[in-house]
């Protein structure tokens, strides 16, 4: 995928309490995306402390996680960076999660279980300002 936004490295926050997933995540997210800057947090309060001194292209972020959560992780960021593009990825293929990202500002919603064809389609899609919500 090409980087569409600038001639500069993307920056993507991967924002997720699952230590091995969060590697995998940001692993697989370096080859749909090469030269990408990745930054990684465990929970919605490190993210928001990372957003202080940086600027993020992308942020993929976890729903459900300790300290705090993704819904208002997302929507104390959006309301400081009503620009970000956060696409929002969980287990739950719940509407009233997926609700409640939309709500909060996320771009989108993914299911972690999706297959990289759709994931790197969801991504592409938020980045070029679209939204790309999926429950399946």
């Amino acid at each position: 995928m090409e980087n569409d936004i600038s001639r500069r490295p993307l920056s993507i926050a991967v924002v997720d309490d699952h230590p091995v997933f969060r590697k995998i995540l940001s692993r697989s997210l370096a080859r749909i995306l090469p030269g990408c800057e990745i930054t990684e947090a465990d929970n919605g309060e490190v993210f928001l402390e990372h957003l202080k001194t940086h600027t993020y292209d992308l942020v993929l972020m976890d729903v459900k996680m300790p300290v705090m959560n993704g819904i208002e992780a997302t929507s104390r960021a959006i309301r400081e960076h009503p620009e970000l593009k956060i696409l929002a990825l969980s287990m739950h293929n719940d509407p009233d999660f997926l609700a409640a990202m939309k709500n909060a500002g996320a771009s989108g919603y993914l299911i972690k279980g999706s297959d990289q064809k759709k994931m790197k389609n969801a991504i592409q899609q938020v980045l070029q300002g679209n939204q790309y919500f999926c429950l399946n």
